[in-house]
C-alpha cells in the first residue's frame, strides 16, 4: 500500500513503467525492421530515446526486451478482439456464407507487420533459448485459452455453431491466421489473404437451428 505523505514510491513506479512502455515500443520498431541479430541495445535505447542505464534498469539483454514485446503485441492483440465481441452482431436470417464473411471481417483485421516480424523472430529464438522456448509454449497456451472464450461468446449469440472440437477449430484457425500474416510480411502485401481461413471457417461451422 502507497504511504499518502510520501507519494515519491508512486511517482518513482509511474516513471518506471513509463520508461519500460518507451522501451517496448522502440524495440518493437527495431526488432521488426533488423532482427534480433541485426538490433542493439543502442539502437533501440537511441530510438526510445534514453540511455543504456535506462534499458538495463529494465530488462537484463535485448533477449530478455524481445520475449516482453512479444507479450505485449499478444496482449494488445487479444484485447482487441475481445473488445469486438461485444459489438458483433450476425444476423440469423442471413445465409451461411453471409454470417461466415460477417464474422472473418469483424475480427480478422489488418495485421500490424511488425508484430509478425516479432513472433517469427520469437519462434527462431525458441529453438535455441529455453526461456524463449517456454514463452512460446505459454503464449500459445494463453492465446488458445482466450480465443475459446471468444468462441463460446459467439456461439452464446446464436446463428453460428462449430462442428468440431473447439480446440481443434481454435488451433486451426491459429495456424491459417499465422500462415497468411506470414505470407503478407514476406511479400510486403498491405493485406492478409483471409481466403484460406474464410474457407476453413465455411467449413468447421454450420447456422444454427
Amino acid at each position: 500500500m502507497s504511504d499518502p505523505q510520501n507519494p515519491e514510491p508512486a511517482r518513482a513506479s509511474a516513471r518506471r513503467g513509463r520508461t519500460r512502455a518507451r522501451l517496448l515500443d522502440a524495440a518493437v520498431d527495431v526488432f521488426a525492421e533488423r532482427g534480433v541479430e541485426g538490433a542493439t541495445v543502442e539502437l533501440i535505447c537511441e530510438r526510445a530515446g534514453f540511455t543504456r542505464g535506462a534499458f538495463y534498469s529494465n530488462f537484463s539483454t535485448k533477449e530478455e526486451l524481445l520475449l516482453a514485446a512479444a507479450e505485449h503485441g499478444l496482449a494488445v492483440s487479444l484485447e482487441r478482439i475481445e473488445e469486438a465481441v461485444g459489438r458483433l452482431e450476425l444476423d440469423p436470417g442471413a445465409d451461411h456464407a453471409a454470417q461466415v464473411d460477417a464474422l472473418v471481417e469483424h475480427f480478422l483485421g489488418p495485421e500490424d507487420p511488425r508484430g509478425v516480424r516479432i513472433e517469427v523472430e520469437l519462434r527462431r529464438l525458441a529453438q535455441d533459448d529455453p526461456q524463449a522456448r517456454s514463452l512460446v509454449l505459454r503464449i500459445n497456451e494463453h492465446l488458445e485459452s482466450r480465443i475459446l472464450g471468444v468462441i463460446s461468446s459467439i456461439e452464446a449469440l446464436g446463428g453460428l455453431r462449430l462442428r468440431a472440437e473447439p480446440i481443434v477449430v481454435v488451433r486451426t484457425l491459429v495456424a491459417l491466421h499465422r500462415q497468411a500474416a506470414e505470407l503478407a510480411w514476406l511479400t510486403g502485401d498491405g493485406e492478409v489473404d483471409l481466403t484460406l481461413l474464410t474457407s476453413y471457417v465455411m467449413v468447421a461451422t454450420e447456422a444454427a437451428d
